[in-house]
């Protein structure tokens, strides 16, 4: 809405004044201007340009805050990570998980080209993880949290890259089933020092209290968008109670990807005939985390192209029209030997002011609007002022090269076609 009324005006403007020109002084070339006129005329191109250079600031900090959430190290691997999503449908029954039918479908695949290692888990980062109470036996001082629970097997770390701070990892050599692993996000939260070894009591969703072994601290990752502050995570081994694999993550080759998804859709097929192969890779599934900002940045990238476009188009009339005006001054300067590029100079120098006028308005306001959506993000890039001085040169430069057309003409023109008629 406020696009088509700046946009009315910029039309209604030039329409009502030329209309009120009277013919015969604009055929004599006695066309003369007030300063009312002329006062409204700075006010638009001001106006016109505070708009530009916000957006323009704008949507490189959108950009800029894109390209930090995409490349920021989430604390596991992420790039050539295929999920298969259903991976109950290789279990085969109804009731008890047939871990011997998981173990072989994983062999399988592990045995085939380009795949590097496969794992078993109840979720993948981007999902969305069930949330527990944990606390510390017989500590009364501390209060109690929520922690997001996951489960992986033993392969998990050489297919995601986890990386432990101490402790250990689940093995198959030893009885994890009531072993968990915390995340230091989690460690630090309940204020446990030396954790390995520890106690801690995990009450699920249906009230029971379920004692666990800390015996490992992996660093943190980010499970969850970077929307979001790093939240405490328990993972337990799907030995333990109720674990149940919701998915496969296998980390593969980057070469030659096609044929790699053929040939575990095949092996998917010998084992579940009867359910769809479902599969994603992990980073593009995690890059829709963003879609709403990367949609924001291409609507700031139309309205800036469309507000430059605007701008220029009345600053190429505009300066069109007050050289005009100058033809003669212009011709007298030019036969008391001015030069071209003094010329130019100084007709550009009063639209250079009103540009910098406009930056010196739309800088605080992009600022403060900006920052405040750049706060909606607990990991957010900082606002730099070399962005705002960039905004600031690039509509400068827009504005110059704009005027420029006419200046350099009017000041290549023969002075005595300027002056000979009166």
């Amino acid at each position: 809405m406020i696009i088509l009324v700046i946009g009315f005006l910029a039309g209604a403007y030039p329409a009502f004044v030329i209309s009120s020109y009277k013919p015969v002084a604009v055929l004599k070339g006695k066309l003369k201007t007030s300063s009312k006129g002329v006062g409204l005329r700075n006010v638009l191109v001001v106006l016109q340009f505070t708009i530009s250079i916000a957006l323009i600031s704008a949507t490189m900090i959108v950009f800029n805050q894109m390209s930090f959430m995409l490349n920021k190290p989430l604390g596991f691997e992420e790039n050539n990570i295929v999920v298969i999503e259903n991976a109950f449908a290789i279990n085969n029954t109804t009731n008890e998980v047939n871990w011997e039918r998981y173990e072989t479908f994983k062999n399988e695949l592990n045995r085939l080209p380009n795949i590097e290692s496969s794992a078993l888990t109840t979720a993948m980062p981007g999902d969305i993880l069930p949330g527990y109470i944990v606390r510390v036996p017989g500590d009364t001082e501390k209060e109690s949290m929520v922690t997001r629970n996951l489960s992986f097997d033993d392969d998990i770390v050489e297919t995601l890259g986890l990386k432990l701070q101490e402790g250990r990892f689940f093995s198959s050599e030893y009885n994890d089933s009531l072993s968990t692993i915390l995340n230091a996000s989690a460690i630090a939260k309940l204020g446990i020092n030396d954790p390995i070894g520890k106690k801690i009591i995990n009450v699920n969703n249906n009230n029971e209290s379920v004692e666990y072994t800390i015996i490992g601290v992996v660093e943190d990752f980010h499970f969850q968008s970077l929307h979001v502050e790093m939240e405490p995570v328990a993972i337990t081994s799907m030995q333990s109670q109720n674990a149940f694999p919701a998915k496969i993550v296998m980390k593969i080759a980057a070469n030659n990807t096609k044929n790699t998804l053929a040939s575990i859709e095949n092996k998917w097929n010998e084992f579940a005939p009867q359910a769809s192969f479902q599969s994603y890779f992990l980073d593009t599934d995690l890059e829709t985390f963003y879609e709403s900002e990367k949609t924001t940045g291409r609507i700031f990238g139309i309205f800036t192209f469309l507000a430059i476009v605007i701008a220029c188009v009345g600053l190429l009339g505009l300066s069109a029209f007050i050289i005009n005006q100058r033809v003669k001054e212009i011709g007298v300067r030019k036969v008391l030997g001015a030069s071209t590029p003094s010329i130019v100079l100084l007709l550009s120098k009063d639209f250079t002011k009103l540009i910098l006028i406009s930056a010196i308005i739309a800088i605080p306001i992009s600022y403060y609007y900006m920052n405040q959506w750049v706060e909606g993000f607990a990991y957010a890039s900082s606002i730099s002022w070399l962005t705002f001085l960039v905004a600031g040169v690039i509509a400068l430069s827009i504005g110059l090269i704009t005027i420029s057309f006419q200046s350099v003409k009017a000041a290549l023109m023969n002075p005595v076609n300027a002056l000979k008629d009166e």
